[in-house]
């Protein structure tokens, strides 16, 4: 089937891989092989080396995720002769097991083969012999048994490894299929809504911040979904600091979390120096509440983003990205929209003063 361009061809290999994956029969090796073919289409580096080594086996030179870390148990079991099997298991049913027998132990199985390792192991279990062997009397006394030590690892415990790859497959492919075929739309709306600030926010020096997020956010991985997610913080914080001049570490007509029990406003605060500069330009009762509730909740989503990502070195989510760049790009704009964008050189009774306001901000 011809296709028009790469990203249209990822769509309808997407599209099928979403079919098959919330149907009944589906083959996962087939599944990886597709997203694999989309990743190289769209050049997508990072997610392509996931599913390469999901398929073929993860490179000695990789961390190796946690789904291919399985539990089980060491332990001891009869030697592997049909005649000592059954005369153990046929006492135990009379005389009862001794657990001291089987001395188990937790273990933990690092799999580093391709798929087709799971797909067999997830139907009969994975069982690896060991060197240590025992010699133990039957519970009747009558018989000396043969044990060998093994390591066993259970077919529903790899079955949830398998289910693991298996979300994980869906979940990209959800994303990827949503964001190629409807990231149009998205950018349609995007540039309308560009066309009525960016005018405005070109004589602040913003607008080369927009085009970083822009660039960003439609990247195809997560390195680029990180980058329009510091823009975001470079452009709310020079954005603050250009509208809010005022030197005073505390704006005295907002409650906030400050010793003095006011708003901190100091450089650092970018989302209490925007929600101050509203305040005094007069954006007040219920709107103004809203809007600098905004500007906290998005100074807070922001930065505990960055930190999260900073500590557990985890990639960022698309959607995570996208609610910030949407969020930021909404209170900009509505910013620009409904103030003159004076800067606040130094600051003095708001210009319509709100009710008094018992909620705290930052």
């Amino acid at each position: 089937m011809a296709q028009n361009t790469p990203q249209e061809e990822a769509t309808f290999h997407l599209n099928e891989v979403i079919s098959q994956l919330t149907g009944s029969g589906r083959d996962i090796k087939v599944i990886l092989r597709k997203c694999l073919l989309v990743c190289e289409l769209l050049g997508w580096e990072s997610q392509k080396t996931w599913f390469h080594q999901e398929l073929a086996g993860y490179y000695p030179t990789s961390t190796l995720p946690a789904h291919r870390r399985i539990r089980g148990k060491r332990k001891w079991q009869p030697a592997t002769t049909m005649r000592d099997a059954i005369k153990w298991q046929s006492e135990e049913m009379v005389y009862g097991a001794d657990p001291n027998v089987y001395e188990e132990e937790e273990d933990i199985l690092e799999v580093w083969a391709g798929i087709e390792w799971f797909i067999s192991a997830a139907s009969a279990g994975y069982t690896e012999a060991l060197a240590d062997t025992k010699q133990v009397r039957s519970p009747s006394g009558r018989h000396l048994i043969s044990f060998n030590r093994v390591r066993a690892f259970s077919a529903p415990s790899i079955s949830a490894s398998l289910v693991t790859i298996e979300r994980a497959t869906f979940d990209f492919a959800s994303r990827a299929y949503v964001q190629l075929k409807y990231g149009s739309s998205v950018g349609d709306i995007w540039a309308q809504y560009r066309l009525e600030v960016d005018s405005r926010l070109a004589s602040l020096d913003m607008a080369k911040h927009l085009q970083a997020i822009e660039l960003g956010i439609q990247g195809p991985n997560p390195e680029s979904w990180r980058s329009a997610v510091f823009e975001c913080r470079s452009l709310l914080t020079d954005l603050a600091a250009y509208l809010w001049r005022d030197t005073r570490p505390r704006y005295e007509h907002l409650p906030g979390r400050s010793a003095e029990g006011t708003l901190d406003v100091t450089p650092e605060k970018f989302g209490n120096r925007i929600a101050a500069y509203i305040h005094q330009k007069g954006l007040s009762g219920t709107r103004g509440r809203y809007f600098r509730d905004e500007a906290d909740r998005l100074s807070t989503a922001v930065l505990s983003l960055i930190a999260f990502q900073g500590e557990a070195h985890q990639p960022v989510a698309y959607q995570d990205a996208a609610s910030i760049v949407v969020s930021t790009y909404v209170l900009v704009g509505e910013i620009t929209a409904r103030t003159d964008l004076d800067p606040v050189e130094t600051y003095g009774a708001p210009a319509a003063q709100d009710p008094p306001e018992k909620e705290s901000a930052s």
